[in-house]
C-alpha cells in the first residue's frame, strides 16, 4: 500500500527537485502547471483544481473555455504525468518523496518512498467523473453483477468470433450506414469499466481508465467521444443511446491476474463486433501507469483508421468516385488513409479532389491543411523547378496548419513526414516524437518514426516500435514493413526478407523495389530479382538522378547505401546508373 506524505515542507523540496530537473525546465508550460497543481493542493485548494481553472490560469486559455471541445488540460496532464514517470525512473529514483499525477484526475498524490514518520494529510480524490465535473463515478450495483459475469463469459467467445463479425458488420451494415450516416465521424460513448474482483484491500486502478480512454482517443480527431459513468450490462443501457458505438468493459481477477474485458457494441443493431482482453499480473495492476498502458493498448486499435470504428468510413471511401460533389471532412480524411495504405495514384488525385470540394472553412481547417500539404508534396511534378515549388507551398501550408493546431498529434505526424520528404531528417525525428507526446497511440506515426530511425541506422531501436505497430494495430498496410525487411536481411534470413519487401514494395516505389532486389539476390530467386530490377530502373527519380542520390534523401546510413550499392551491381546495375542519370 502507498505511503502517503503529510509533511509540506517535504513535498515543496520534492517539487523543487522536479522543476528543477532540465527536462522539465525546457517544458515551462508543463513545470507551472506542476508547480500550481502541487501548490493550491498544499494549500487547501484542492477543491477548486478543475480543468476549467487550469485552462485559465496556467495555459493562459479565455474565460469562455469549454473544457469539452478544447482537451489541452487533458493532453497537457497526460504529458505531465509522462515526465514525472520518466524522471523517477531515471534521475529522481532515489528521491524520498514522489508526485504522482493519477490518471483522470488532476489533484497530484504525494507517496513517501522511504519510511516517514507521518501519513496522509490532504485525502485523495476518490475519482473525477470528467472534465469540469467533480461528480463521483457510480458504484457498481449488485443486481448488475450476474449480467455482467455473463458479459466477461459471452466476450470470451466474441474474442473468437471478433474477426467474423468485423467483416460480417463491414460487408452487411457498413454500407448502408456509408449511405445514411457514415458521412460524419463516428460517435462512441465510453462507459465506466466495472470492478468484479471482488478483492476491497488491492483494487485495481479501474476508475480513471475510461477518463484515459476518452482523452487517448480524442487525440485522433476523426471519432466523436461522449463519456458515461456507471457501467451497463451486455444490451441493456444501450436503447435511447447517441452514438454510433459503445465501449464497456470490466475487471475480473483469474488466479494470480487481472482481466480486463473490453466490448465495442453496435448501438443500432445490438450486435458485438470487437471485442479484446488484457492480462495483468496482480501487482502491475496496482502501479500509477498501469491504466495509461493499457488504455494505449486498446487506443492502438480503436483509434486506428483500419479499426472497427472506421468500418463504414473506409467502405464509402472504396467506392468514392471522382465524380461524386458529397465531400465530408470525415470521408475526405479516410479517403487519404486509403491513399496512405495503397500509395496509388488514383487514390491520391481522388483525397485531393475530395478536399477540394468541401466548403472554405473546411478546407481551412488544421487537418485539411496538413493533409494537402501531404497531397502536394506527392503530385506529379512536370519539371525540377516546378517541384520545388510545390515542395515550398507544401511546407508554407504545413507550417500554417500547426500554428493553428499546436496540441495535434495528426499534424505533427504529418508535419514529420513532410520534413522526410525534404531529407529534413532530425526534423522529421523531432516532429515525430512531438506526435507521440501527443497521442501515443498512433501505430502509423510508431511505424513512419520506426522507418526513419531504422533509415538513420539504428535498426534495433527501430524494431521495437515496429514489431508494437505490427503486432497492435489492426491490419498492418503495406509501409509498416520496411524496418521487418531490414531486420531479416541483416540476419541473413532472405526469404523472410523478399516476403516483407514484397509487401513494402506496394508502398514505396523506390526503396521497396531495391530492398526486394536484395532480398531476392541472397534467396537465389532469379525471377524475383528481374522482376523487381526492372521497376528500379523505371523509376522516374532513379533516372533523373541517380539510384544511389536520391536513396540518400531517405537514407542516413552509409553502411546500408553500400550495401545497396554493392547489391544493384550484382543485380547488373551500372555504377553510371547507380551514380546519375540514365
Amino acid at each position: 500500500m502507498l505511503q502517503y506524505v503529510r509533511d509540506r515542507q517535504q513535498v515543496y523540496q520534492a517539487l523543487g527537485e522536479v522543476l528543477a530537473w532540465p527536462e522539465m525546465a525546457r517544458s515551462p508550460q508543463l513545470a507551472k502547471f506542476l508547480n500550481y497543481i502541487v501548490r493550491r493542493t498544499l494549500e487547501g485548494e484542492q477543491d477548486s483544481i478543475k480543468a476549467y481553472s487550469i485552462a485559465v490560469d496556467v495555459f493562459g486559455r479565455s474565460q469562455d473555455f469549454d473544457p469539452q471541445s478544447d482537451p489541452i488540460v487533458r493532453v497537457q496532464a497526460r504529458r505531465l504525468r509522462s515526465l514525472l514517470e520518466t524522471y523517477y525512473n531515471t534521475v529522481g529514483q532515489s528521491a524520498a518523496v514522489r508526485i504522482h499525477l493519477p490518471v483522470g484526475r488532476y489533484r497530484p498524490e504525494f507517496e513517501a518512498v522511504g519510511p516517514l514518520p507521518v501519513a496522509l494529510t490532504v485525502e485523495p480524490e476518490v475519482v473525477v467523473a470528467s472534465e469540469g465535473s467533480s461528480a463521483e463515478v457510480s458504484g457498481f450495483e449488485g443486481t448488475n453483477r450476474s449480467a455482467w459475469i455473463a458479459l466477461a463469459v459471452m466476450g470470451t467467445i466474441f474474442l473468437g468470433l471478433a474477426f467474423f463479425f468485423v467483416s460480417k458488420m463491414a460487408s452487411t451494415l457498413a454500407p448502408n450506414e456509408a449511405s445514411q450516416a457514415g458521412l460524419q465521424s463516428p460517435s462512441l460513448t465510453i462507459f465506466e469499466f466495472q470492478d468484479l474482483t471482488g478483492d476491497k484491500n488491492e483494487l485495481p486502478l479501474l476508475a480513471g481508465l475510461a477518463v484515459e480512454l476518452v482523452t487517448d482517443l480524442e487525440q485522433f480527431g476523426d471519432i466523436e467521444i461522449a463519456y458515461a459513468a456507471g457501467g451497463i450490462s451486455a444490451t441493456s443501457g444501450l436503447e435511447g443511446l447517441e452514438t454510433d458505438y459503445a465501449l464497456t468493459g470490466i475487471a475480473t481477477i483469474s488466479r494470480d491476474k487481472v482481466q480486463y474485458s473490453v466490448v465495442l457494441t453496435n448501438t443500432a443493431s445490438k450486435l458485438v463486433i470487437w471485442s479484446e482482453f488484457i492480462a495483468v499480473e496482480r501487482a502491475e495492476s496496482l502501479k500509477f501507469d498501469k491504466i495509461d498502458s493499457i488504455s494505449r493498448s486498446l487506443s492502438l486499435v480503436l483509434g486506428s483508421s483500419r479499426g472497427p470504428l472506421h468500418a463504414a468510413g473506409r467502405d464509402r471511401a472504396s467506392r468514392y468516385s471522382l465524380r461524386q460533389t458529397d465531400a465530408s471532412p470525415y470521408v475526405c480524411l479516410m479517403l487519404f488513409h486509403r491513399y496512405r495504405d495503397t500509395a496509388a495514384a488514383e487514390d491520391r488525385s481522388k483525397a485531393a479532389q475530395c478536399y477540394a470540394g468541401l466548403p472554405e472553412a473546411d478546407q481551412k481547417s488544421a487537418t485539411a491543411m496538413a493533409v494537402g500539404a501531404i497531397l502536394l508534396a506527392a503530385e506529379p511534378e512536370a519539371n525540377d523547378d516546378m517541384a520545388l515549388s510545390q515542395l515550398a507551398k507544401a511546407t508554407e501550408q504545413m507550417q500554417s496548419a500547426v500554428q493553428l493546431a499546436p496540441v495535434s498529434g495528426l499534424v505533427w505526424g504529418l508535419q514529420g513526414e513532410l520534413f522526410e520528404r525534404q531529407g529534413a531528417r532530425q526534423q522529421a525525428r523531432n516532429s515525430y516524437a512531438s506526435a507521440l507526446q501527443l497521442n501515443p497511440a498512433d501505430a502509423d506515426v510508431i511505424a513512419r518514426f520506426a522507418r526513419l530511425v531504422a533509415l538513420d541506422g539504428n535498426l534495433d531501436s527501430a524494431l521495437e516500435m515496429s514489431d508494437e505497430a505490427i503486432k497492435q494495430a489492426p491490419r498492418p498496410t503495406a509501409w509498416y514493413f520496411c524496418v521487418p525487411t531490414l531486420a531479416a536481411l541483416r540476419a541473413a534470413n532472405f526469404e523472410l526478407a523478399l516476403s516483407n519487401a514484397k509487401q513494402y514494395a506496394e508502398a514505396d516505389k523506390e526503396l521497396g523495389p531495391v530492398l526486394a532486389v536484395l532480398a531476392a539476390l541472397g534467396a537465389g530467386n532469379a525471377s524475383a530479382v528481374n522482376r523487381y530490377l526492372l521497376q528500379v530502373l523505371e523509376t522516374p527519380r532513379f533516372r533523373a538522378g541517380g539510384i544511389i542520390p536520391v536513396l540518400g534523401h531517405q537514407i542516413a546510413d552509409q553502411a546500408l547505401l553500400v550495401a545497396i550499392a554493392d547489391g544493384l551491381k550484382r543485380a547488373g546495375v551500372s555504377p553510371s546508373a547507380l551514380a546519375g542519370a540514365f
